[in-house]
């Protein structure tokens, strides 16, 4: 009665063609296409927001993977860069201990921290702010960067005056001029120092102002023993928080 249903019923899912045999026979061929037509806009849209949603879940699912490895590189480069004042600290106390320093001769002391600094200052970041030695006598020598941008050389010596000479340094860690002196406190009662001493270990110590400066400075810090097993004094290695913040910014 239809011939022309016959081609079209292979394109037909199986479970509309019995559907179709039956009401061929008592509907006309311009309802049964219109209904076709009405379906093609409703499948194509339901294709389009499939394709949509497995999309989105695709570029979410990138984006997580994304976000966790760059968190994974982030994290690994900080530890890199928190492993140098650890490093430094350990270095120095194993030598002092080893009878290589004399901490009394603070001429042998600022030979001594220049090279250890010269060890670690080529390291692009990794480079620590200041490194500082303070004896149980009072005495103190420290070597690094102070917010002008430029190696220098604190300096407290007992038999020079309780305060705090800043020296710039030449090429081979020599003392050529005078930057600045001012008041400084005993470094066995500043926080970093009490802290190791507590510890009798490494031990991280939470941010303090830098003297002198605005700078807050993280530092990494262990008592130090002779020979015998003596207290000498505290080797300290400090980071600068604005120096950290460059760092997980590049």
């Amino acid at each position: 009665m239809l011939p022309v249903l016959t081609p079209l019923f292979p394109m037909l899912s199986p479970l509309l063609r019995p559907i179709l045999s039956k009401i061929s026979r008592t509907v006309s061929l311009q309802v049964i296409l219109t209904g076709l037509v009405l379906q093609i806009p409703a499948s194509v849209g339901l294709t389009g927001y499939l394709s949509f949603k497995n999309g989105e879940k695709a570029v979410d699912d990138l984006a997580t993977q994304l976000t966790h490895k760059i968190g994974e590189q982030v994290e690994q480069k900080l530890k890199d860069y928190l492993i140098v004042p650890q490093l430094i600290t350990r270095l120095n106390a194993d030598q002092v201990r080893a009878g290589m320093v004399d901490l009394n001769n603070l001429s042998e002391v600022q030979l001594f921290l220049w090279r250890r600094f010269q060890q670690f200052n080529d390291f692009k970041f990794n480079n620590p702010t200041f490194i500082t030695i303070a004896t149980e006598t009072g005495n103190s020598i420290g070597i690094g960067y102070r917010s002008f941008d430029r190696l220098v050389m604190d300096v407290r010596d007992l038999s020079q005056g309780k305060r705090v000479e800043v020296w710039h340094l030449n090429d081979w860690g020599d003392r050529v001029k005078l930057r600045q002196a001012f008041a400084h406190p005993d470094p066995r009662e500043q926080p970093w120092y009490r802290a190791a001493l507590a510890a009798g270990k490494l031990v991280w110590v939470n941010p303090s102002v830098s003297i002198g400066e605005d700078d807050l400075l993280l530092s990494v810090d262990r008592p130090l023993y002779n020979r015998r097993g003596k207290l000498s004094g505290v080797t300290h290695a400090a980071l600068s928080l604005g120096d950290i913040s460059h760092f997980c910014k590049s």
